[in-house]
């Protein structure tokens, strides 16, 4: 009678199902990994100095064009702003308002389009000397269409991001008018301030029933909203608003960038004055308003700076760069 063999025993213990997902997913970051390099190294030998010299050229055009479509909007909004033109801010598709200012700064076949502003061109062009070469967007294709879009997103994504701070700064300008009113029966203080945030980014109530504490929340709320376009009453937060309106919302900022700027330039000697008491008490007498508050004013819309931008370059560019330069038929392009 053959002997009958014992259970087998493994030596090892199996790996936890978490352990092993974690090195799956490990594997698969490996697989996706990408290294930045310099362009002319990947390159064949015979065509890096042509291509090298298109993308720099494609780089300055994306960049010029940037720079001025960006100035060029500011320009807009704040001369629809000087003109008390509230249609423009309400009635504006402001994805194609972008579209179209892109368009107009970049000649195209050596002409303008009839989108340019005629003083805007004469005030750069002054500027410069009448030595400014506005730049082309012909043969840009796609990287045309993406530069646009993302000065889109930024511009949409703007006010989003930092309304809560922008909102803070004014705020605390007015706290300080308040204050300095005679007539002020109440003094406006942080909690006041942080109670209008509330009520106006996330239509809370945190006066917690103090009717004193209720009432300069809403003198808070106010200074907001008159400052707003009529459209801003149909939402329940400031949040939702900008969201919704984000072109139209430009008249709200532009307004309280004014007004900051204003404030900060009519107590820019109070401040020194303040700042020399603190240095020397003894030798300068302190002033006999109190310190305004330190706040800073804000962007209406981002401005691109002159530094080289990047282009996104895709497969149809590519196809339409080799048929250019004869390496492929036109009709794959």
């Amino acid at each position: 009678m053959a002997k009958r063999r014992g259970p087998k025993i493994f030596g090892g213990v199996p790996r936890k199902k978490a352990k092993q997902e974690e090195k799956k997913k490990k594997e698969e970051n490996v697989e996706k990994r990408t290294r930045k390099v310099p362009a002319n190294s990947i390159f064949r030998d015979e065509y890096a100095d042509y291509l090298v010299g298109h993308f720099y050229g494609e780089c300055l055009k994306v960049s010029k064009i940037s720079y001025l479509a960006s100035l060029l909007l500011l320009y807009k909004v704040n001369e629809a702003f000087d003109n008390d033109d509230h249609d423009y801010f309400i009635t504006t598709n402001g994805k194609k308002e972008i579209r179209k200012i892109f368009t107009a700064v970049a000649r195209i076949d050596g002409e303008f389009t009839n989108q340019m502003p005629d003083e805007f061109k004469e005030m750069v062009e002054e500027l410069t000397n009448n030595e400014f070469e506005w730049p082309s967007r012909d043969l840009m294709g796609n990287a045309f269409e993406y530069m646009h879009q993302q000065y889109l997103s930024n511009v949409t994504t703007q006010h989003t991001t930092h309304c809560e701070k922008e909102l803070a700064y004014f705020l605390q300008m007015k706290r300080y008018q308040f204050n300095q009113e005679p007539y002020r029966l109440f003094k406006f203080d942080d909690i006041d301030i942080r109670n209008a945030i509330e009520s106006i980014m996330r239509n809370k109530d945190w006066s917690e029933g103090d009717p004193v504490r209720k009432f300069k929340m809403n003198e808070l709320f106010v200074a907001v909203k008159e400052r707003c376009l009529p459209s801003f009453g149909d939402y329940l937060t400031m949040t939702q608003y900008i969201e919704k309106k984000w072109f139209e919302s430009l008249y709200f900022f532009i307004q309280i960038q004014r007004e900051i700027s204003e404030f900060k330039a009519e107590h820019q000697q109070l401040v020194h004055a303040w700042l020399r008491h603190k240095k020397k008490p003894l030798l300068f007498e302190k002033p006999t308003q109190p310190l305004p508050p330190k706040i800073r004013n804000i962007t209406v819309v981002p401005l691109c700076d002159n530094k080289l931008k990047h282009i996104r370059f895709d497969h149809k560019d590519l196809l339409a760069l080799l048929a250019r330069w004869k390496l492929i038929p036109e009709e794959f392009a």
